[in-house]
């Protein structure tokens, strides 16, 4: 009679053993689905001063239409489409310009869309230069500021 129960006792265990394999090979993969991430070109517009209101850095996307503002340190961003992009910069000197596009939002009627011009000059080598902004102030007027920047080109992941 002993030796029925240990026969059993050994099937039993053979059994769990089996068990436990089978529900082990039957679960689910965990694992989590991630965007793909990439590294896109952009240039990095940084210690930006003069009189004005500006963030304290700001990403122009080489290869889209968009520009980041960060406001401040916490961080905040600030994106906005842009349009109007040209890029002659060459090995010396870095010259581009782009229209920034503000959605303004109208209690009635259509979204006003208000544009301000950027204008980049600088020099590679030293990575520092000008950014000029015009706004039209949409009475035939231009309000006009000067910038002086320090600029990179980055890659930044997207």
């Amino acid at each position: 009679m002993s030796k029925t129960i240990l026969k059993m006792k050994k099937f039993i265990k053979y059994i769990s053993i089996l068990a436990v394999i089978i529900s082990l090979a039957s679960c689910e993969s965990n694992e989590k689905s991630f965007p793909e991430l990439e590294l896109v070109p952009i240039y990095a517009l940084t210690n930006i001063d003069g009189a004005g209101d500006m963030p304290i850095s700001i990403s122009v996307y080489r290869d889209e239409a968009l520009m980041v503002e960060y406001i401040d340190a916490l961080p905040r961003l600030l994106s906005f489409e842009t349009t109007n992009f040209s890029d002659l910069s060459d090995a010396t000197n870095y010259d581009l310009s782009f229209d920034k596009n503000i959605v303004v939002e109208q209690e009635s009627g259509p979204d006003l869309i208000e544009t301000i011009r950027y204008e980049i000059a600088a020099d590679v080598v030293l990575g520092t230069g000008t950014l000029t902004t015009t706004k039209d102030n949409g009475d035939g007027t231009n309000t006009v500021q000067v910038y002086t920047i320090a600029i990179a080109k980055e890659q930044r992941y997207n």
